[in-house]
């Protein structure tokens, strides 16, 4: 069983197609809807912050063992969003 996690390298990007831009739209709201809630958990309490900051390293981590470009990527964004919220 793989360890890995996420969509294969390899899934064909559409978007060009009506499908495909719907699912960029899709994905830039849930991450703009993600931002902003984990920024407002961060800023609810020192608690809050405490373990919004250990769940983002868990994902960072979770998206370090793909060890392919994108997850890398994603990863360094989450590490970045709680250097910010410090």
């Amino acid at each position: 069983m793989s360890t890995k996690v996420g969509v294969p390298m390899s899934a064909p990007i559409l978007a060009d197609t009506p499908w495909g831009i719907g699912v960029e739209v899709d994905l830039h709201t849930a991450i703009a809807f993600g931002r902003a809630s984990v920024v407002a958990l961060q800023k609810l309490s020192e608690e809050s912050r405490k373990a919004v900051n250990e769940a983002l390293e868990r994902e960072a981590a979770l998206l370090e063992i793909n060890a392919d470009p994108l997850s890398r990527a994603a990863a360094q964004s989450v590490i970045q969003q709680i250097k910010e919220a410090a």
